[in-house]
């Protein structure tokens, strides 16, 4: 049974006019201005820009004038080219270009104090310059993901992070950052991914980037419809949308997305389900990063997704087995959308298991067994996975205060793991959503499995450079590392369920290599198409990662089709194939599986 589940948060996106980029060349005087203009006037397509994003209490992210921001151009090599942009250059406002080495927070608040600066060029340098910068680090997140929403909040001691920072990536090492993404932004941020504009913009700044006129200027369009904060805008929004007014003008929308869930045996509303009879394996379906369309994911979020469907898939070869064997004892599998904002995804979880809505309304066609959190006896979370440096270990992460099923779950997973180590006991737990489950009961018990002892190892955490160069798919150990976690956490589970041991779990590294594939490398893969036949045909044209950005509530995205192919294969992989029913018979053992809320 695998069902899906919608879920929106209190961020909201704002809604934006079409953004657009146009390098021009600035002349002293210009007549017969149509054609001229057509002569100096370059147009670039950018769909990588920062948003404008809005909280509870205040705004967020980036925005443009509403005809855009012009400023001449100027490539930031050293200290003395900021020092031209900031105060001794005379033909501001500038638009500064740089390399992701000056894109962090201590640059952009400098570039903020300056009413010289209208807008930020970042280039998406590739490659050998891409190692030539040697980057140590790129998060636009807070030193404290999620800071203000998980256990500890009201914790003397470990509120805001205040005995651990997680996020230490460069550019953050000051405490209690808020990041690059939760900042406000008075100018637009415009990235560049394409080698040809990016060759483009160089050679303009090159010929004329000189101290005369004609210079090298560049028009930033991203205006977004909204301002102060997401309770004012979903107001002003709400009555926009009403009949009583004829404006087509949209103001934001609420962040929202899918959380997919699963069981290992199918359920029915007939079922009695025992306190204390559920494990949950969960792992995160989203990251994001400052940049629209851009959020590859690869270890904040991808690994352990991967990780999760590897040991669905094989405990489903034992499906028999544990039917027998069960003992009303299930496996719940969750993958929770929107985690990156304030846990949106199992915050709203927990709250719809406490209202009697989870899976779905009792009064749905659907014949679902309702689950609350006293049903939850353990909960294993699968966190970001892969290796970074020299430090291969395996952290078990679990609360400060921890009970007799938590130490059962550590035990087990340190007895089937390899390197795999607990963390003491005076250690908080990582931000996680375990967290929020807590938060409800501190009877569950709960682990985190993560590759950090402290801060995170991954230095590009819900980046634009957390991609698959960050995490090495070309090198079969990350393969090998996530088969082998999938193995331990299959053989816990195997035996939480029926109380016996078993040797004979293994884990398919080959289906492990071609998740791999498709989530981090190429959308368009054999295992793809393999479970959304007929349909297949969809995603020829875009060869790329999808992203794993939350999204809008309500919309359909590249980060929706992903959430599809996700559920599509967590139902391949949790279901039975049954060739000789029609399809009526299929619609009906269907009401057992995929539901929408």
């Amino acid at each position: 049974m695998s069902f899906l589940t919608y879920n929106r948060g209190n961020c909201c996106h704002c809604l934006q006019s079409l953004s657009k980029l146009i390098i021009f060349i600035a002349l002293i005087s210009l007549s017969n201005g149509d054609r001229i203009k057509q002569k100096i006037y370059k147009p670039i397509e950018s769909n990588y820009f920062c948003f404008r994003r809005l909280n509870a209490t205040h705004q967020i992210g980036c925005q443009s004038k509403e005809g855009g921001n012009v400023g001449a151009v100027y490539v930031i090599n050293n200290e003395t080219d900021m020092d031209h942009v900031l105060n001794t250059g005379r033909h501001y406002p500038y638009i500064p270009v740089i390399t992701p080495k000056d894109f962090n927070l201590e640059t952009l608040k400098r570039f903020k104090s300056s009413d010289r600066i209208t807008g930020v060029l970042v280039l998406d340098i590739k490659g050998d310059e891409r190692k030539a910068l040697k980057i140590e680090g790129l998060s636009p997140d807070k030193t404290c993901p999620n800071d203000g929403f998980g256990l500890y909040t009201g914790d003397k001691t470990h509120d805001h992070c205040g005995q651990q920072e997680w996020n230490l990536a460069e550019g953050l090492t000051e405490r209690h950052n808020d990041g690059l993404m939760f900042n406000d932004w008075p100018f637009p941020i415009f990235l560049i991914k394409n080698e040809t504009n990016i060759a483009q913009i160089r050679d303009c700044f090159k010929r004329f980037g000189g101290p005369n006129y004609p210079l090298c200027g560049v028009q930033l369009e991203a205006p977004m419809n909204a301002a102060k904060d997401s309770v004012s805008c979903v107001r002003r929004t709400a009555l926009q949308r009403s009949s009583y007014s004829l404006s087509q003008t949209f103001f934001c929308d609420p962040l929202g997305g899918h959380n997919i869930f699963s069981t290992l045996l199918y359920t029915s509303k007939t079922d009695k389900i025992a306190d204390n009879s559920v494990i949950v394996l969960a792992a995160r379906l989203d990251s994001f990063s400052m940049f629209d369309n851009v959020s590859p994911g690869a270890d904040s979020a991808l690994t352990s997704l991967v990780t999760l469907l590897a040991v669905a898939k094989t405990l489903n070869e034992y499906r028999n087995d544990l039917q027998q064997k069960a003992n009303n004892r299930n496996v719940l599998y969750a993958l929770f959308d929107g985690e990156a904002f304030d846990y949106i995804g199992s915050s709203r979880t927990v709250y719809d298991m406490n209202n009697d809505r989870f899976p779905v309304d009792p009064n749905s066609e659907k014949d679902l067994a309702q689950l609350k959190t006293k049903h939850i006896s353990h909960f294993i979370e699968l966190n970001q996975l892969a290796t970074h440096g020299n430090d291969a270990m395996l952290y078990i992460h679990k609360n400060l205060k921890s009970n007799v099923k938590t130490k059962q779950l550590v035990d087990k997973l340190i007895q089937y793991g390899t390197q795999v180590t607990e963390i003491e006991d005076n250690r908080p737990l990582p931000p996680a959503s375990l967290q929020v489950f807590l938060k409800d009961s501190q009877e569950i018990g709960g682990v985190v499995i993560a590759n950090h002892k402290k801060e995170y190892t991954n230095k590009y955490y819900n980046s634009l450079y957390d991609d698959s160069v960050n995490v090495n798919i070309n090198d079969t150990k990350l393969a090998q590392r996530l088969t082998t976690i999938a193995t331990a956490v299959s053989k816990t589970i195997y035996e939480l369920i029926t109380q016996e041991t078993t040797k004979d779990i293994t884990v398919n590294q080959t289906f492990v290599e071609s998740l791999i594939n498709c989530y981090m490398n190429n959308s368009v893969c054999d295992l793809f198409k393999y479970v959304s036949e007929p349909t297949a045909q969809r995603l020829n044209d875009y060869m790329d990662p999808l992203p794993t950005y939350v999204g809008v509530f309500g919309s359909s995205t590249m980060s929706s089709i992903s959430r599809a192919y996700t559920m599509l294969l967590l139902s391949r992989y949790t279901g039975e194939e049954h060739s000789d029913k029609t399809k009526d018979e299929c619609t009906d053992l269907n009401k057992k599986s995929m539901v929408c809320y």
